[in-house]
């Protein structure tokens, strides 16, 4: 579940804010009902970065490039029939080991295949 934007500028204000009453992170995590961590994690990120937006390059990377998605598109727009499996044994005859599920995950963005 993701933390609610309000409560991350809530907490920043809470703590550091020279308008705002500079509350302990103790006394911020009692008041917005969350844990000492999680009041410490946004103050420390904000401290870092000046601001509370995720960074860039977070989350897991994906698997293939932007080279071998237009591949996956293709080779699916040159033959409709293909199963998601045959254009994932496919893909893998040119050297990209994936499931047919990022098969399909890749045609859902481009629009070609709905769930």
């Amino acid at each position: 579940m993701e933390f609610p934007i309000e409560k991350c500028w809530e907490i920043i204000f809470l703590h550091l804010h020279r308008l705002g009453p500079k509350l302990s992170t103790r006394a911020i995590a009692k008041e917005l009902q969350c844990s000492r961590n999680t009041v410490e994690t946004w103050i420390h990120r904000y401290q870092k970065t000046g601001d509370i937006q995720n960074e860039e390059g977070r989350g897991r990377k994906r698997k293939t490039s932007e080279r071998e998605n237009l591949d996956i598109v293709a080779i699916a727009k040159k033959n409709r029939t293909k199963t998601l499996a045959e254009i994932s044994i496919s893909m893998k005859r040119q050297g990209v080991d994936i499931s047919s599920a990022t098969v399909r995950r890749r045609l859902n963005e481009e629009g070609l295949y709905k769930l």
